[in-house]
């Protein structure tokens, strides 16, 4: 069920024959700022980056939700040449196909890199519950130790009890790194990684402490791109030469950041 949650676009395409590719080694540019987008002014936060087939531009999705939980988007470009966003009435039918390759559950055409998810449950209590020899000394005796105000009646500990409900995490993870966590939320794994195209067998994602964006290949070889920092949305170009990301400025603007990559 989980495994669902994520799109597999290519499970019918054959396998393109791996190039070798040293994430450690590539060079990579240092992070450069092309234009700003302010979320007061866009009408929702950003949930999804995807490349134009060209490369020249980027289609940007923005939601929000009303007080009855209803999910309202809005569709913009970006040129990447330091003007801000262009509002469109929907998603460019590129998009999608993008989409559902940048944010699926293993590398494009290379079914063995694959992110591993993993779902633990626990019980989490809003209060403190009092255990073992804290509840069979609590309301019996009035004279053991400070009389009836003491300790925590069957009914408040029956309370406090009712207050425990059932935590959910569920862990993606990629050759030992945590790519992205999520408690009692679904998991939206485009907003913390995105794979380069094939045959590259690359993948950009955005730390879990820090959000510094990193590069891994294939073999579990990485590249933390200095400079980066509170990133989301990683996307790589269709010629895998350049990676996009959003950089939090404050608790409405981001920066649009862009990096290029290219091998040594």
């Amino acid at each position: 069920m989980l495994i669902a949650l994520l799109v597999t676009a290519f499970l019918q395409t054959p396998a393109a024959a791996p190039s070798q590719v040293d994430a450690a080694s590539l060079n990579v540019s240092a992070p450069r700022a092309v234009v700003e987008i302010d979320t007061g002014k866009l009408k929702g936060e950003p949930d999804m980056l995807a490349w134009s087939p060209d490369g020249r531009q980027v289609y940007l999705r923005t939601v929000q939700y009303d007080r009855w939980k209803n999910r309202r988007s809005s569709h913009y470009l970006l040129a990447l040449d330091g003007k801000g966003p262009k509002k469109i009435d929907a998603a460019p039918s590129w998009a999608a196909a993008y989409w559902s390759w940048k944010s699926a559950s293993y590398a494009p055409r290379e079914p063995a890199f694959r992110i591993e998810v993993e779902s633990q449950r626990r019980m989490a209590t809003a209060t403190a519950v009092p255990t073992g020899g804290e509840i069979a000394g609590m309301g019996g005796d009035p004279t053991a130790g400070g009389g009836a105000g003491q300790g925590m009646s069957s009914q408040a500990a029956q309370n406090a009890a009712m207050q425990a409900q059932q935590v959910t995490t569920i862990t993606m993870r990629l050759k030992g790194a945590v790519l992205g966590e999520w408690t009692n939320e679904r998991p939206d794994p485009g907003i913390v990684f995105g794979w380069a195209p094939a045959p590259l067998g690359l993948i950009a994602f955005a730390k879990k402490d820090g959000g510094r964006i990193v590069l891994m290949d294939r073999d579990g070889h990485t590249r933390e791109i200095a400079g980066s920092k509170d990133g989301l949305l990683p996307a790589w170009s269709d010629a895998g030469d350049r990676v996009v990301y959003l950089q939090k400025k404050d608790k409405k603007k981001y920066d649009v950041m862009v990096i290029t990559v290219g091998k040594s």
